[in-house]
């Protein structure tokens, strides 16, 4: 039954985005190409038969990736668990105030109108996709990348705006609430 003024997320991605089409892949290459050269398709081949090389291998060699001992942080575990307790909750919309940290945009292809993918082909929003689930978000941009923004010396910056933020949201009260004192509730 408590009231919450505001929820700070620190670059969380919403992880229903969509796949890249066949058109998307081909304008990405349209770009390198455009980026590069004509000495791109040459790197491009090479960089592919690397990989179908590679796969090959690792398909054929009956390796096993050596297991990450337990104490050692496994972001690529992390993610699987994440992605696979996604469909176990519904996405219910939010109906209060949001604040996004994240790191400067990697725009690096931009195939359209709201179509950006960053330099691992991955698709980009400002709002890091959360605005069709949340009533209100503010965003802020953080220098760094998705992990040094919480480390020295780009913390500072995300601690002085959080400093700001958990002022002002002190001052409105709950779900900002910024009524004159007497016409707000007693929680208490």
């Amino acid at each position: 039954g408590e009231e919450v003024a505001m929820i700070v997320m620190l670059d969380s991605i919403l992880p229903v985005l969509p796949p890249m089409t066949p058109l998307d892949r081909i304008r990405v290459q349209g770009i390198r190409l455009q980026r590069r050269g004509i000495g791109y398709v040459w790197e491009w081949a090479r960089n592919r038969a690397k990989w179908q090389m590679e796969q090959l291998e690792a398909r054929f060699s009956g390796e096993e990736i050596e297991p990450v001992a337990e104490d050692e942080f496994n972001n690529v575990a992390i993610e699987r668990a994440f992605r696979a307790a996604l469909p176990l909750y519904p996405m219910n919309r939010y109906p209060g105030k949001v604040h996004l940290f994240r790191p400067q945009l990697d725009r690096a292809y931009v195939l359209g109108p709201n179509r950006v993918l960053n330099s691992e082909k991955l698709w980009i929003y400002p709002d890091n996709g959360w605005s069709p689930y949340v009533d209100s978000i503010e965003v802020s941009e953080m220098p760094g990348n998705h992990d040094s923004m919480v480390l020295e010396p780009n913390v500072r910056v995300m601690a002085s705006r959080l400093r700001e933020l958990l002022e002002t949201a002190e001052q409105d009260g709950p779900a900002g609430d910024s009524r004159p004192e007497g016409d707000k509730a007693d929680l208490s």
